[in-house]
């Protein structure tokens, strides 16, 4: 399941209109299945790959309530090559969008250097 940012897009999408979701995943099975899923939702995509593990976030749900998630990440800020490509992909996006969001939650994706 999509969450975070990628929730945002999923909702655009679900009024009818057009996302795109930049960010970072790691070069693992998660980062895979996140690329996968916003395919499959028609999100477009520019995920920059980083030695960071993809986010993953696991729910623990009874009786239809969520008692507790566990959640498996790292947060340290990005940098070198990785972050130079999502800074040019988002000012180059900006400027064929109506609206650019920026959403990390804390995450290191967005940071002050």
């Amino acid at each position: 399941m999509l969450g975070g940012s990628a929730n945002v897009a999923n909702n655009i999408i679900a009024l009818g209109g057009e996302a795109t979701v930049a960010g970072v995943a790691g070069k693992d099975r998660a980062g895979d299945v996140m690329r996968q899923l916003l395919d499959e939702k028609g999100i477009g995509s520019a995920l920059f790959e980083d030695t960071r593990p993809t986010t993953i976030k696991t729910r623990v749900i009874a009786h239809n309530q969520q008692l507790v998630r566990f959640d498996k990440e790292e947060s340290r800020r990005i940098s070198g090559k990785v972050l130079e490509n999502l800074v040019a992909f988002v000012q180059h996006a900006a400027g064929e969008h109506t609206a650019v969001i920026v959403s990390d939650y804390k995450k290191g994706v967005v940071s002050v250097n």
